[in-house]
């Protein structure tokens, strides 16, 4: 899984890192730098996925031109991450790459690092030096007797990580290659949007960005999963509203049953029971849908990022949604991100969160930055006097950050 990622020169960030656990939460003001942090997210997969890095930047928020800290030629992305085998760290990877955007979108350097002992790294892959050709790396590729092949790539624009397995046949190359590609095609940027929800969907084992086609991805499983998965949906969506729901389901229709809807059985305070399918379903509920249709399907192993996790739910739903999350991450072993700007949300987090909140904020050079929360020194003083929602909508948890970064200059 990924540990940590560190941004340099990446957007509105000089040199930062943020780390990821089984859960995180990312707060911050707006224009502090949360986006910028999914962006990446969603660069690592497109690389590995093989995309051109003019397609690959294009499709990111302010194309390849905003991507590059302001006054820069070039940025840097350097992940590291760990297999872990019951808890224990078994393997270390860092994986890091350099694209310049200046005059042309060319890769400067990228490599490869497995760790198989404390500080004590062995170079994968990397390229043997800086190279302004957009098409041609030369690159040092570890061989079958452990030592370093010196060979000419083509790139057609596309990273290397992508395509070391058309150019070499060592299997410890080959092998690592095949787990950090699925571990960074596993990230999810997950951004449900409601409206989009309010109709037919295709049957499809691929799940959409916007959440749009939930019912065709439930409908999709065979009938024992899909039954499993719809009593897991109820049992949690039953706690959500204020009417009683008493289940939920998927339907296929169509005369080739190529599409599919969602239904729920719903009981009223006066003993009136209705089904409802996804056109009658309130935003904050089709959203809860659309995380849970997430959690429970995607494959174990991801890393999913869900932007405003609780828009459109009631508060006092803050505590439930938190509790699925961190539940059903842990059982699935799924790393969840989640980005949002809710007090009551933040207040909902008892103290056994606080190691897995992250703010986003501005240093005094104008630099974006990411703090772990628990890493304040003031932290205990604040909680004295109140939770973090009103630690933040108050300012004085970006005061707090500002003053300890002052006193360490």
């Amino acid at each position: 899984m990924i540990h940590s990622i560190t941004f340099r020169r990446w957007k509105s960030f000089l040199d930062t890192t943020l780390y990821l656990d089984q859960m995180m939460v990312l707060i911050g003001m707006n224009a502090s730098g949360k986006s910028n942090v999914l962006d990446a997210l969603s660069l690592l997969k497109a690389l590995a996925d093989g995309e051109e890095l003019q397609e690959a930047l294009g499709n990111l928020r302010g194309g390849a031109e905003w991507c590059v800290l302001q006054g820069y030629g070039s940025f840097e992305l350097e992940v590291e991450i760990h297999q872990n085998e019951m808890d224990n760290i078994q393997e270390k990877y860092i994986y890091t790459i350099r694209i310049n955007v200046k005059n042309n979108i060319y890769i400067e350097y990228e490599s490869l690092e497995l760790y198989e002992e404390k500080d004590k790294g062995l170079f994968l892959y990397r390229t043997e030096t800086n190279n302004d050709d957009s098409n041609i790396f030369r690159l040092d590729i570890l061989s079958e007797n452990n030592s370093y092949d010196k060979i000419g790539i083509t790139t057609s624009g596309e990273s290397i990580l992508s395509q070391v397995f058309k150019i070499n046949d060592n299997k410890l190359v080959n092998s690592t290659i095949k787990y950090i590609i699925q571990i960074f095609r596993n990230i999810f940027v997950f951004d449900p949007i409601p409206n989009r929800m309010r109709s037919f969907s295709k049957i499809s084992s691929l799940l959409i960005k916007d959440g749009s086609n939930i019912s065709g991805i439930i409908a999709s499983f065979d009938e024992e999963f899909r039954k499993g998965l719809q009593k897991q949906i109820s049992d949690y969506i039953t706690r959500l509203p204020e009417h009683d729901v008493g289940k939920v389901w998927v339907e296929k229709v169509g005369k080739f049953n190529s599409d599919a809807m969602i239904y729920c059985e719903e009981t009223w305070p006066n003993g009136q029971t209705f089904t409802i399918d996804t056109r009658g379903m309130s935003d904050g509920t089709l959203r809860f849908l659309a995380i849970l249709t997430a959690l429970l399907t995607r494959p174990e192993g991801s890393n999913l990022i869900i932007e405003e996790v609780d828009n459109g739910l009631h508060p006092s739903r803050a505590k439930l949604l938190l509790e699925m999350l961190r539940e059903i991450a842990v059982k699935r072993n799924i790393d969840v991100l989640v980005t949002t700007h809710n007090p009551a949300l933040l207040d909902a987090m008892t103290p056994d969160y606080i190691g897995f909140i992250t703010v986003a904020h501005r240093n005094p050079q104008g630099y974006s930055e990411l703090t772990l929360l628990d890493e304040l020194d003031a932290l205990p003083k604040l909680l004295a006097s109140g939770g973090v929602g009103y630690l933040a909508t108050t300012g004085k948890l970006d005061q707090a950050i500002e003053a300890e970064q002052e006193q360490g200059e």
